[in-house]
């Protein structure tokens, strides 16, 4: 089962277009989600692509990516402040 234990482990396409605190943000709930599963049952079911979307899906709270050019940027203050 793949546990990433740092941010090193993080696969290429994380590592390469996330700012560091939204690789951290993927880190923290990728792990979250491992430590409240039994790692076999889930191997079993194949959870890894949900575990990948719900660590995507925090990190869209804070971060949008580029359509052009795939990298992500922290997203605008979304009431319009600065």
């Amino acid at each position: 089962m793949p546990m990433y234990e740092s941010i090193d482990d993080l696969p290429d396409e994380i590592k390469n277009t996330m700012p560091r605190e939204a690789q951290e943000l993927y880190l923290n709930e990728y792990q979250r989600f491992w430590r409240e599963q039994d790692t076999a049952e889930a191997a079993e079911q194949n959870l890894i692509p949900r575990v990948h979307r719900s660590a995507i899906d925090i990190v869209k709270g804070k971060y949008e990516q580029d359509e052009k050019t795939g990298y992500w940027r922290p997203r605008k203050n979304l009431t319009g402040e600065d």
